[in-house]
């Protein structure tokens, strides 16, 4: 899922969990579920953007090797 997607689920669930904690309090079971669900996401945007990062630079020292090979 790309990163753009997790973060408009995000915004998404933080907007249906303000309006269930204001229908029905920060502690019913709906707000508990809700909540975790945002919290889901959050750790799948993490993992999402960790894995990019790590791509990125992958290929960057990729990059540098193959420069480096043929320079010398």
């Amino acid at each position: 899922m790309k990163t753009i997607d997790i973060q408009e689920r995000m915004e998404e669930k933080r907007k249906e969990l303000i309006e269930l904690v204001r229908e029905y309090g920060f502690y019913h079971d709906k707000v508990i579920v809700c909540s975790q669900e945002l919290d889901s996401l959050v750790y799948l945007l993490m993992e999402s953007i960790i894995y990019t990062e790590k791509a990125s630079h992958m290929s960057e020292k990729k990059n540098t090797i193959t420069t480096t090979c043929l320079t010398e």
